[in-house]
């Protein structure tokens, strides 16, 4: 990478031009791996006593990792950044489950786990619980709080401005981050997280090389990430995407939202449990609705098949209106494969018009529930190269193991 990529140098004062120059180094870090001194000098255009003095710098705010190495058969010492001291918390809390990862600036998972539990949203029993379960990520990984650079909370809620909607009076104040901030030890990000799941497929899922998709989370609930023209869309009221609140019958049941008949009444795993719970002999969860919908069982074929259709009726209304690429269905029932999406797609090609149908595609080969702990980690990374005045990358593969 040759200096001429990074501009001019242009005219200004001493701490400007410095901190030019220590953008410079950082960006050749970022983008091209380890580098010796003299390879800096090079790349950057910077004389190699610059070099000198701002890898020192770097290195003693712990920003860089200084290591022997070969070159040509000489030895040398590489400088490489120090991703693995600026940790991401990241943390997809459902409204049956929560999966939490601990990763490092670019991506990659040092730790995953899965628990089946969710939230009271009472908010001292919520820190609590969340900083239990970071110290114990953190340490299973063999990390400390110290390396910890900030914490990404998706939950399954709108949020504006002055902050999230639907949750308990506490999680509600606008001055929620703050708290959690002190009382977690990082910096907060809290974000819906159906956009956590379209950010997650965008980057390394079904939505990747895609400017226009949206992701629905068929979960316990409904919810829908937006990217159009290759950017996530939040709507005016940071509230875009509830598709679960879009009513199919308005003399249908009274729903938490105010509304009757909404969607999630009809398709959300909750809904679907409630109607096979006499043949099951109790409610069935996500996983058993998905493995026996695998098994051919009848009844849940046919309720997952059902409850598809009726997601692709909803859904032809907003290929009509917005003309997305592609529909990417994610969250746990979305691992019911075939049977979900064949369904929703039936759905969306009877309701849209037809030149959009025949070009939609609905798709279920991406993320499915781990894109929105992905979404959280690339969040998180974003947030921590633009802490450290670095240019955003995409992340590396994300593990797949799931511990607990």
């Amino acid at each position: 990478m040759s200096s001429h990529e990074f501009g001019r140098r242009g005219a200004g004062s001493q701490p400007a031009l410095r901190a030019a120059n220590r953008r410079r180094l950082l960006a050749v870090l970022a983008l091209s791996g380890p580098r010796s001194q003299s390879e800096l000098s090079r790349e950057t255009g910077l004389s190699s006593a610059a070099v000198s003095g701002l890898v020192r710098e770097l290195a003693d705010e712990r920003l860089v990792d200084l290591r022997p190495g070969l070159r040509r058969g000489r030895r040398v010492v590489e400088v490489s950044l120090a991703m693995s001291d600026h940790l991401v918390f990241a943390v997809d809390a459902g409204h049956r489950h929560l999966r939490a990862a601990i990763a490092n600036s670019v991506g990659g998972v040092l730790i995953e786990q899965v628990e089946q539990r969710h939230l009271s949203y009472r908010i001292a029993d919520d820190v609590q619980y969340l900083a239990h379960l970071r110290d114990e990520l953190l340490d299973r990984a063999g990390r400390d709080l110290k390396d910890l650079a900030v914490i990404v909370i998706g939950l399954p809620v709108p949020f504006s401005p002055s902050g999230p909607g639907r949750l308990a009076r506490e999680w509600s104040d606008p001055l929620l981050t703050a708290r959690l901030d002190e009382a977690l030890g990082a910096p907060v990000l809290l974000e819906n997280d159906a956009n956590l799941g379209a950010l997650g497929e965008a980057r390394l899922g079904a939505g990747v090389g895609c400017d226009d998709f949206v992701y629905i989370k068929v979960a316990h609930g409904l919810g829908a990430g937006m990217v159009l023209g290759g950017h996530l869309y939040r709507g005016g009221l940071h509230a875009a995407g509830e598709i679960g609140h879009v009513s199919v019958d308005e003399s249908g049941a009274l729903c938490t939202c105010g509304g009757r008949g909404c969607l999630e009444s009809y398709v959300g795993a909750s809904a679907l449990a409630a109607s096979l719970a006499d043949i099951h002999g109790s409610r069935p969860t996500i996983a058993e609705i998905v493995e026996r919908c695998q098994d051919g069982e009848p009844p849940y074929v046919r309720a997952v098949a059902d409850a598809g259709r009726m997601l692709g009726f909803a859904l032809a209304n907003v290929v009509n209106l917005l003309a997305p690429s592609r529909i990417v269905l994610g969250g746990e029932l979305s691992t019911a494969g075939p049977i979900l999406s064949d369904a929703t797609r039936l759905g969306v090609q009877y309701g849209s018009a037809r030149t959009l149908a025949e070009q939609v595609e609905v798709l279920t080969e991406g993320l499915l529930d781990r894109a929105e702990i992905v979404g959280a980690i690339a969040m998180g990374t974003s947030f921590v190269r633009s802490r450290l005045d670095l240019p955003d990358v995409e992340l590396t593969a994300v593990g797949e193991e799931l511990v607990g």
